[in-house]
């Protein structure tokens, strides 16, 4: 495992590597949802959601997606640049619930019990294990009993799992990217949602264009669905 100045510069790193994305390249994909979104308003619909938190909301494509449908939505993300682009949007949006906040998956800024679902894509995999243990117990605090996520990120099947040095199980750091490691989902992996009851597990694939890139390529995504406190 890296030593604790790493992570920190890491996260560091991360945060100037993404606002600079963001101010060079814009909306990076476009103002489309992700391939997950329909499926989470199927679950939120049928467990009667209200309140939903979009942890990692980058500049909102799932959260106006989700606004639309009727839900009171929250967005977050580490990105000031991302929440600039976010509120840039939703001046030009009408109808519906939505707000977007500077905010950290790790220390999440809300009551106890606050939200009936919280959604996430393409987060976790940035953290160590301990930050990762911390992102799902501040999911767990502030979902209400019974409440829902959903989480996606790359799975172990993804073709660039196991490229670079490894530094702890399914985690690898790229030579070309120091500091922007990258944790892989897999079913060995899940007792880190044991708070929660686990309706399921389902691998996808998505294709995607990064800013600078002349072709698609594919990634490969594990979305996991868990409930808190579920009485079943």
């Amino acid at each position: 495992m890296q030593n604790i100045e790493y992570w920190e510069k890491q996260k560091d790193q991360g945060k100037q590597w993404q606002d600079e994305r963001y101010r060079s390249h814009g909306m990076v994909w476009g103002r489309e949802a992700g391939p997950t979104v329909p499926y989470a308003v199927k679950i939120f619909s049928r467990l009667h959601v209200k309140k939903v938190l979009v942890i990692g909301c980058g500049y909102g494509r799932e959260c106006f997606y989700f606004k639309d449908q009727g839900f009171d939505v929250t967005g977050i993300d580490f990105s000031l640049e991302g929440i600039k682009l976010a509120n840039e949007w939703l001046s030009e949006s009408e109808g519906g619930t939505l707000k977007f906040l500077k905010g950290d998956a790790l220390q999440l800024e809300f009551e106890d019990n606050e939200f009936d679902a919280i959604f996430t894509h393409k987060v976790i995999h940035q953290f160590n294990l301990a930050d990762r243990k911390r992102m799902i117990s501040e999911m767990d605090r502030v979902l209400k009993p019974n409440g829902v996520f959903i989480l996606s990120d790359l799975s172990v099947e993804d073709p660039d799992c196991g490229r670079g040095r490894l530094i702890e199980p399914d985690t690898y750091i790229r030579p070309e990217k120091e500091f922007r490691p990258i944790h892989y989902l897999s079913e060995s992996s899940m007792d880190i949602f044991s708070q929660f009851t686990v309706l399921g597990t389902v691998q996808f694939d998505e294709w995607e264009n990064h800013p600078g890139e002349n072709t698609a390529h594919k990634h490969v995504f594990m979305r996991v669905t868990g409930l808190k406190n579920a009485d079943l």
